[in-house]
Formats: C-alpha cells, structure tokens, sequence
C-alpha cells in the first residue's frame, strides 16, 4: 500500500493469479471462522435494527478471501434491508480479475430481504478512507502486515532478524519505529471510520518456523537477489530494493496499545501459527518437483509486483 512519500506500491500478482496460490491466507481466515463468528453475532446484537449497513474490506486483492468472509457474514447475521460494500486495495490492484470474482458470487449480494450494493476504493489503507462513524463492520483479511515503506536492508542482513553489529541495530531499530509508526495509523484510521459499537476483525497468522516457513521464504527472496548481485544480474540500487515489505513484530502489548490510544477495545488477539499447506501437501505425495513449484507460486502471488519495482526502470524487456 503506497504513500506519497515512499512510492512503494503493494499489489498481488495479476491475472487471477493470487486467487490462485493463496492457500495460506484462506487457511488463515478459516482458521479465525469461530472468533469471526462471535463478532458478528455481536455485531447483530448491537445493530439488530438497522435499515442500511456499511462493510468495508480493507486490502481485497482479487476477492477469492473477501467472498469467503462474505459467505461467513451471511450465514451468521441477518442482513438489513440494504448494505454498502466497500472493498479496497490499491489502484495498482487486479481490479478486473476481482469484478469477475465478485461476478461469479453475485448471488451472495441480492436476497428476497437484503440486497448489497459493491462500490470500489483504489487508495491505500494507511489513510481514512471513509467518513467518520460511518463504518458498522470492517474486515481485514491479511493485509495490515504490510508497511508503507520498504526497510533499508545489506547484504546478508534483513531488519527483521536480530542484527549483530551497529549498522545492522540502527537498521533493526529504524525497522521496528516503522512497523509501529504503520500499525498506528491504520489504527487511527479506522477508528475514526468505526460508529460506536462497530466491529473491526483482522485475520493474520504465521508458519510454524523451520525450513519450511519464514526460514525458507527469507532464503529465498534474501539470498537468491544476493546471488543474483554477486553474478552480475543486478545491481547494489537494484538489491537494496528488493526487500518485501512486512512487519511480522506486531506484539500483542503493541496492538493493545494503539488500541487504547485510539479508543478502540481489543477483544481477542491471537497469532495462529500454520503448517505450510504446500508442505503439508508434500509430506503426502513425496514430489520435491511439485512441492518447489507450488511454493514457487505463492512466493510470486505476494512478490511479482514488488520485485519488478526493485529492477531499474530503463531495463529492456527480455534483459538479464
């Protein structure tokens, strides 16, 4: 999600091809179903009389994970009379592959007592995107893990990872002001978004560490640029860029924080930690062949867009 400032821009791959190899975050917005649940039996208990409900979902991408928080919503509350749905993600989005997604489900908008209008918002989420108390429900399906800014990064050495000398310290420290620096103003804006008795739910999660979680997903998308310098297929301005930018150091005392300063009240927090799916899968069919292509897929569904960022913009097509 970009800003004015830093340029950086966050969009999943395009061509329907997030739908396609998120597996992860599905599992993750499955996972939370039940804590989902309590929150909009809440949510009915304290709009029970509404004539017009506002949603808003914020980082939809293609739309495969809102339908599937939609499908919840509907089966867990009795929808007023009319609902605006409003889904956001960046311009940069892969809008058309999300209207033929939203298409394909519109069943899920119109019914005998409710009908839902879909509207688009192509900004980005660090800001406030509707008018204040206005919003009775809103939904995050993971995507507040991503920063505004991509952190300064060297060789062998990500911001992330507990640093080991000065420079790598100032890097770690400069890092983590951003992480909270980020969180806060998604915090701020949807507070002021939120009417009093509204519902925020945010889905995130993490693999269960080792060599097939963040382990492997740093090795890949740390080491191999590096190697990718050392050979002489890109440059140092070009590997100072290629960094994902993500915050995976949002503590509990952190959110609960940003949380009272805002004036919202955290019910539940929980870090669900997952087997990697493309594993799992593994373990099953034994083909290291189709386990490196399936993980090769979701890496690139969450990464295309920023690693073509990284490449210098004078680059000819088809150039090493």
């Amino acid at each position: 999600m970009n800003t004015k400032e830093d340029n950086i821009k966050v969009a999943m791959s395009g061509d329907n091809f997030y739908n396609e190899n998120s597996s992860l975050q599905e599992l993750l917005i499955i996972k939370a179903m039940e804590r989902s649940k309590k929150a909009i039996q809440e949510l009915a208990l304290n709009f029970g009389n509404l004539t017009t409900m506002v949603i808003a979902d914020y980082g939809c991408s293609q739309g495969k994970n809102s339908i599937l928080f939609l499908q919840l919503l509907l089966r867990e509350m009795k929808m007023p009379q009319s609902c605006q749905l409003y889904f956001n993600d960046l311009l940069d989005n892969d809008w058309k592959s999300f209207f033929e997604t939203l298409q394909k489900n519109s069943h899920l908008l119109h019914s005998q007592s409710s009908q839902m209008y879909p509207s688009v918002i192509a900004n980005s989420f660090f800001d406030q995107l509707l008018p204040s108390g206005s919003v009775h429900l809103g939904f995050s399906g993971c995507s507040f893990h991503w920063m505004s800014s991509n952190p300064q990064r060297t060789v062998n050495y990500h911001p992330m990872d507990e640093p080991r000398n000065e420079l790598e310290t100032s890097l770690h420290l400069k890092y983590k002001a951003s992480s909270v620096k980020d969180w806060d103003r998604i915090m701020k804006a949807r507070s002021a978004e939120l009417v009093s008795g509204g519902k925020l739910i945010i889905t995130a999660g993490a693999f269960e560490d080792g060599n097939h979680g963040w382990t492997l997903w740093k090795k890949v998308l740390m080491d191999a640029p590096e190697q990718l310098l050392q050979d002489g297929m890109i440059t140092s301005d070009e590997l100072a860029r290629f960094m994902l930018p993500v915050a995976f150091d949002r503590t509990e005392a952190m959110v609960r924080d940003s949380c009272r300063r805002f004036g919202l009240q955290l019910d539940h927090f929980e870090i669900p930690k997952l087997v990697c799916p493309m594993f799992a899968k593994f373990q099953s069919h034994q083909d290291i062949n189709r386990y490196a292509q399936e993980y090769t897929k979701w890496i690139e569904a969450v990464s295309r867009f920023m690693i073509e960022q990284a490449l210098d913009a004078n680059r000819s097509a088809g150039a090493p």
